[in-house]
């Protein structure tokens, strides 16, 4: 061997190990350096800057919520209050929900990272973490973390946390990190957020209504009602594209309930809530264009409130009046202020054509995510605790369409989770779920609140195209407390003619809670036709007593207690309370009978014992009988009136 190159080589390999030291006496001295300024393990205090939760789980989840929101993100459902065929009160509104809420994934916000976090993380520490990081959360957003994921998160919320949740790292260093709470179970872990929401805000029910039996109710044995649309009173509400001024519109509220109750009319049904919308300030839904001039505006003040006080104080019940299902066109809801559930579920792309629906030129609520339902009934619970309203009333709008494209992803998730019911019973099982909810809801803020439903006239219909079960809701107690269809008919019709479609509703009802209410329409008097009425199109035009001889017939059906006129436009201008020509000759005839008719049971007079009765007149057996004698075929009949 080369002495000379040996002793090179050597020098060069000593020359390399000195290299070295140097090197990683630097890398351990910034290493240091570095573990002075950031221990390892240490996670800072969570601040209010924008920030944001990612669960490393095969099915990333984000879920944040608007800084400018009031309403608290809950993933709890609402529970289904009332067991159908019991009472109200066998299962308080408050009992937590433990049905699994499925937030439908967006695209995964992974926090920075040095490499994709696939397996458990290795920490490396070099001193013990000794002392607990504390973060104070009080946004009442529910996140539960597990890792790795393998199972499905399950989140609970009972009341706000307001304990720090302390998280403790463990070592050695190789063993997955785990969050351990160190408050009772209950207590959610809670992350402040102030990125834009990219998943639905839901605002549940975060307490159950209060009770207040002790709020005055106002209800009549005898309902004579009117239905008072959003038709009659934009009018009234709006001028010049915005709000009339508060006297003015207080004075047109007081002379229109006048000429109501001067007609005969008991009860109002007041139209709140006609596309996803209120006419009411509202923590849910916007306010309605028809209240205020267009979407986007708020109430400079509050028509509700006005129009509820000023019936009480003419002795008129008054109820809230609902369209569940029904919103708003597209052009219309980008103009929805983005804190409203609706305008966030059209923002989501993951939730537009899910929760809401295009049909017709209209989005409509989907019934069939509990977190849609909880919105609907949020909202009637907030009218119910914020007015004087001595009952809620639900319309007709149900499913719009057959399409099985309406809801497929929900039925089909259905079916992957051992769902057997077809399509139509599944969607009839979404809106009973609605149904009893609003039922238990409205019994919970007072018993003697009513809630009924006015369904459509043409039952196969409602039943078959709607997939509203209106068999169940008259056959079991916990779902309404009366039916109210809506028989837009004469007698003439060919199909579905007056007195069979009462005949239909009447016999459907099998419980003694729930009671008839008939719906009629002046709309038809006002046309002078009804064009689905085959020969009897014209009926209208022949006739000017058919409402009057509606109203009589009712007063023989069992289970009617009432009548709902539909609506106020058609007696009078809005604006300036003269009475419409064209529906002056029908009025005439039914506004005197509806003054005076009742559908209750009148009890015969009572007889004085004392006073003497005559004896039976004696039969003169020389008079001739004719027992044979034939009975004229075109005498008219009572053998189509049902008596009590």
């Amino acid at each position: 061997m080369n002495l000379k190159t040996s002793s090179a080589s050597q020098t060069a390999s000593k020359l390399v190990a000195a290299l070295l030291v140097v090197s990683m006496t630097l890398s351990w001295s910034a290493c240091a350096k570095s573990n002075e300024e950031k221990p390892s393990g240490t996670i800072p205090p969570a601040t209010v800057s924008d920030t944001e939760i990612t669960t490393m789980s095969p099915t990333p989840t984000t879920v944040s919520i608007s800084a400018t929101s009031k309403i608290p993100i809950v993933t709890s459902a609402l529970p289904n209050t009332t067991v159908p065929g019991t009472s109200s009160g066998d299962r308080p509104l408050t009992t937590p929900m433990t049905v699994p809420v499925t937030v439908p994934a967006t695209t995964p916000v992974t926090a920075p990272a040095t490499s994709p976090i696939t397996t458990p993380v290795t920490t490396v520490q070099t001193t013990p973490v000794t002392t607990p990081v504390t973060t104070v959360q009080t946004t009442p957003v529910t996140t539960v973390q597990t890792t790795p994921a393998t199972t499905p998160v399950t989140t609970m919320q009972t009341t706000p946390a307001t304990t720090p949740v302390t998280t403790v790292q463990t070592t050695p260093a190789t063993t997955p990190a785990t969050t351990v709470q160190t408050t009772p179970a209950t207590t959610p872990v809670t992350t402040v957020q102030t990125t834009p929401a990219t998943t639905p805000i839901t605002p549940p029910l975060t307490t159950a209504p209060i009770p207040d039996e002790a709020r005055p109710v106002l209800l009549y044995d005898d309902v004579k009602a009117m239905w008072v649309s959003q038709y009659d009173l934009n009018s009234v509400y709006v001028t010049g594209g915005a709000q009339r001024e508060e006297s003015d519109y207080t004075a047109r509220i007081g002379k229109m309930l006048d000429l109501i109750k001067a007609q005969g009319f008991n009860t109002v049904f007041l139209q709140v809530r006609p596309n996803a919308d209120s006419m009411a300030p509202s923590e849910y839904y916007p306010m309605s264009k028809y209240a205020v001039g267009a979407y986007g505006k708020d109430a400079v003040y509050d028509p509700v409130a006005i129009f509820v006080d000023a019936a009480h104080q003419r002795g008129l019940s008054i109820h809230a009046w609902i369209n569940p299902l029904r919103g708003m066109k597209s052009t219309e809801i980008t103009q929805v202020d983005p804190r409203y559930p609706i305008r966030q579920w059209y923002d989501n792309t993951s939730l537009r054509g899910k929760y809401i629906v295009l049909y017709n030129g209209y989005y409509y609520l989907n019934p069939a995510y509990e977190e849609v339902r909880q919105l609907i009934v949020c909202g009637a619970t907030e009218l119910m605790a914020d007015y004087a309203f001595d009952g809620l009333h639900m319309d007709d709008y149900f499913y719009p369409t057959t399409s099985p494209s309406f809801d497929s992803s929900a039925f089909a998730e259905y079916q992957r989770n051992g769902g057997t019911l077809s399509h139509a019973q599944f969607r009839r099982e979404q809106l009973n779920l609605l149904v009893s909810a609003l039922y238990a809801s409205t019994k919970a803020r007072c018993a003697d609140l009513v809630y009924g439903i006015s369904p459509a006239g043409e039952i196969d219909r409602v039943y078959d195209r709607q997939y509203a079960d209106v068999y169940k809701w008259c056959a079991e107690a916990g779902y309404i407390d009366y039916i109210c269809p809506q028989v837009y008919f004469g007698f003439e019709h060919t199909t579905l003619d007056f007195v069979s479609v009462c005949h239909t509703y009447r016999d459907i009802i099998k419980t003694d809670s729930v009671k008839l209410i008939i719906g009629v329409t002046f709309g038809k008097a006002l046309d002078g036709y009804d064009q689905w009425a085959g020969s009897g199109k014209y009926e209208w035009q022949e006739h000017k007593d058919i409402l009057k001889r509606s109203l009589e017939y009712t007063a023989q059906l069992d289970y009617c207690t009432g009548i709902s006129v539909f609506c106020y436009k058609y007696f009078f201008d809005p604006v300036t309370g003269a009475s419409v020509a064209a529906t002056e000759e029908e009025r005439a005839g039914f506004v005197p009978l509806l003054q005076t008719i009742t559908w209750q049971e009148i009890p015969d007079e009572p007889t004085d014992p004392d006073e003497p009765t005559d004896p039976a007149e004696p039969i003169d057996p020389d008079e001739p009988t004719n027992p044979d004698e034939p009975t004229d075929p075109d005498e008219p009949t009572d053998s189509t009136w049902s008596t009590k």
